[in-house]
C-alpha cells in the first residue's frame, strides 16, 4: 500500500486521481467497506467530499457538501 501511494505521489499530476487512490488503499488497509476524504474550508465553515471509496457503490459520491 505505501509503495502504491508513494508511486502515485511522484507520478500523478491529477489531485482527484491521487485522492481516490489514497482513499481506496486506506479502506482496503483498514478492511472497511467505505471511506471518504473531506476537504474543509475553514472560512466557509463547510467541507466537501473530495474522494470516496465504496465496496458496493450507491448514489453518494464526490462533491457532496457538509456544513
Amino acid at each position: 500500500m505505501i509503495n502504491r501511494i508513494s508511486t502515485a505521489v511522484t507520478t500523478s499530476h491529477d489531485l482527484d486521481q491521487f485522492l481516490h487512490l489514497v482513499t481506496r488503499e486506506m479502506a482496503k488497509a483498514f478492511d472497511v467497506d467505505q471511506a471518504s476524504i473531506i476537504l474543509f474550508d475553514l472560512e466557509a465553515e463547510q467541507g466537501r467530499i473530495a474522494a470516496e471509496y465504496q465496496e458496493d457503490p450507491d448514489e453518494t459520491g464526490p462533491g457532496g457538501r457538509f456544513a
